[in-house]
């Protein structure tokens, strides 16, 4: 019987941990009620509270005393490493990328990002840049926008350039809706637009990306796409 609890518990906790990963869960978004929960996943409340203590010590969600538990603003380490795996600039540059600079901006919506994101110009976009260096010299540079109303929903401070890189890393690591939009080479640039979409199909972020073909190596294969820049 004991062992029939202990297995649920760690499917529940498996189950909630996989949402936080995949983006059905947004960083800061508070979770169900136990009561709710408890009724989700037909199980005891100590059985649930087995759950969201494993899921509290990994550092994927927090208790705040009167409000509820919420997914944490930051990214526990094993997310932090699919970040880093899934972030094409590290994996496709064929030297060591030595400083990354980031800075962020607030801006309104130009015509074109009304239309990619289907939002009006009464909202607000925030714009990170991110600079790749390799031994002082700028070997690629990725800009990324994501709607501000996103951001603040997701509880992620405003004035933090670091939470919002965590957000930023966030998506990438955990949607699944990631769409190709658009790749160019020329001798002296590769150029690549994506766009991240989440469960609903609405546009989360927007990224465009801007490599040095002497430092990167790539290989992608998309139907009848295959090719490989090269040092």
């Amino acid at each position: 019987m004991n062992n029939a609890k202990n297995q649920k518990y760690i499917e529940v906790y498996k189950d909630i941990k996989k949402s936080i990963q995949n983006g059905d869960l947004l960083f800061g978004s508070l979770l169900p009620s136990e009561t709710v929960l408890s009724e989700q996943y037909n199980i005891s409340r100590n059985t649930l509270r087995q759950a969201m203590t494993l899921l509290i010590e990994q550092g994927y969600i927090i208790k705040h005393q009167g409000k509820g538990t919420f997914v944490c603003s930051s990214l526990p380490e094993e997310m932090q490493n699919l970040k880093d795996n899934k972030n094409g600039i590290l994996r496709w540059a064929t030297v060591e990328i030595s400083d990354i600079q980031s800075s962020f901006e607030i801006h309104s919506l130009s015509d074109e990002e009304k239309n990619i994101f289907s939002l009006d110009s009464s909202k607000l976009l925030v714009r990170i840049k991110s600079n790749y260096l390799y031994n002082e010299i700028s070997i690629a540079t990725m800009i990324t926008e994501i709607p501000y109303d996103l951001l603040s929903s997701s509880l992620v401070p405003m004035d933090n350039l670091s939470a919002i890189i965590d957000f930023q890393n966030y998506i990438c690591a955990s949607t699944d809706y990631k769409n190709q939009n658009n790749i160019k080479i020329t001798n002296n640039e590769i150029y690549i637009t994506d766009i991240y979409k989440d469960k609903n199909s609405k546009v989360s972020m927007y990224q465009s990306i801007n490599l040095n073909p002497n430092y990167f190596e790539i290989i992608i294969n998309n139907s009848n796409l295959s090719f490989l820049c090269q040092k």
